[in-house]
C-alpha cells in the first residue's frame, strides 16, 4: 500500500490500501476512498469522503501492513528538500503512534504483513535491503536477489512474502518468494513494469495491476503461488493508484492515480474476471 501526496497542508489524495487498511500522509488531509463490496458480479462503486487522523510525519511513497484497526506505516519520501524517511508508525483505528524506525531510510518500497509481523522490501535508493518487523523493532535480513524500487509485494507476515515488478532501473518482470530466511527467484510476470498496484495481499493470491512504462499500463496479472496468469485488463491504464481487497484476488477495488480519478472493481478471481469503471 502506498499513498501519494503532492505537498502539505489540506489536500485531496488518492490512497492505496492493503487489506482495507488506509494510510494518509499530511498534517491535515481530506481522503477519497473507494467503497468495496465482495460480490460475485461487477458493481460500480462511487468515491466517498472520509476524514481520518493523519500520521505524525508527512510523507508519501510509504510501505504498510495490517488492517483498519491495527495498521503499520513505514518508510516514505517528501520534498522540498528531498528526504527519505525511516519513520514507522502504528494505527489503532483512532490515532497514530511513532515507534522504532527502520534501519535504512527509503521510499517506494514493497511491504506487507500485519501490525506485529511485517516486511519492508528494498525501495529507493535501490540496495536489495530487506527488514523484518516483530511488533517492536526492525531487523535487517537477507537481501533480494534483484535490487529494485517501485515494486509490488504481498506478505502473510515476516516469514512469507512475494516481491515482483519494479525498476532496476530498467523495468523488470522478476518475481521472488521469501520463506523467512532466503529469497528464491520463481516464475516471472508476463510483462515487465514498475509503479504497479497490488491487490489481494496474500503470498499465494495477489494481483499485479497497471504500472509503467508509458503509456500507462492496463494489464492485470494474477499470482496463484506458482505462476502469473493474465486476466481482465483495467478499463483505464494508471500508475500510483489506490486499491483495496479482502486478502484474495476474488474481489477488490482500485481508485484514482495518474492520470485518472475513477474507481474500478475487480471480481471473480481467476475463473471469472471482470473489471468495471465508475
Amino acid at each position: 500500500m502506498l499513498v501519494h501526496v503532492k505537498g502539505s497542508n489540506q489536500l485531496t489524495v488518492e490512497p492505496r490500501y492493503t487489506k482495507g487498511f488506509l494510510v494518509v500522509h499530511s498534517k491535515h488531509i481530506h481522503v477519497k476512498t473507494a467503497l468495496l463490496q465482495a460480490v460475485a458480479s461487477v458493481v460500480e462503486r462511487p468515491l466517498g469522503n472520509l476524514e481520518v487522523q493523519v500520521v505524525n510525519t508527512a510523507r508519501m511513497y510509504t510501505g504498510s501492513s495490517g488492517t483498519t484497526t491495527a495498521g503499520l506505516a513505514f518508510a516514505g519520501y517528501n520534498s522540498p528538500p528531498a528526504t527519505n524517511y525511516a519513520q514507522t508508525e502504528t494505527w489503532n483505528g483512532t490515532s497514530w503512534t511513532e515507534v522504532n524506525d527502520l534501519n535504512t531510510a527509503r521510499h517506494a518500497v514493497g511491504g506487507g504483513g500485519t501490525q506485529t509481523s511485517a516486511i519492508c522490501i528494498d525501495g529507493n535508493p535501490r540496495s536489495g535491503s530487506v527488514e523484518l518487523w516483530d511488533g517492536s523493532s526492525w531487523t535487517e535480513t537477507t537481501n533480494l536477489n534483484t535490487n529494485r524500487d517501485g515494486l509490488g509485494a504481498a506478505a502473510d507476515g515476516s516469514e512469507s512474502a512475494v516481491a515482483f515488478a519494479g525498476a532496476t532501473p530498467s523495468y523488470t518482470a522478476n518475481t521472488e518468494t521469501w520463506n523467512g530466511s532466503s529469497w528464491t527467484e520463481v516464475n516471472n510476470l508476463n510483462t515487465a513494469r514498475g509503479e504497479v498496484g497490488t491487490g489481494g495481499g496474500k503470498t499465494n493470491s495477489v494481483l499485479c495491476l497497471g504500472g509503467t512504462p508509458s503509456p500507462n499500463n492496463k494489464l492485470t496479472e494474477a499470482w496463484n503461488g506458482t505462476s502469473w496468469t493474465e486476466v481482465a485488463d483495467m478499463a483505464i491504464g494508471r500508475v500510483n493508484f489506490g486499491q483495496a481487497g479482502a486478502g484474495t484476488t476474488a474481489s477488490m477495488a482500485m481508485a484514482g492515480g495518474s492520470p485518472d480519478a475513477s474507481t474500478e472493481e475487480f471480481t471473480g478471481g481467476l475463473a471469472l474476471a471482470s473489471i468495471t469503471v465508475s
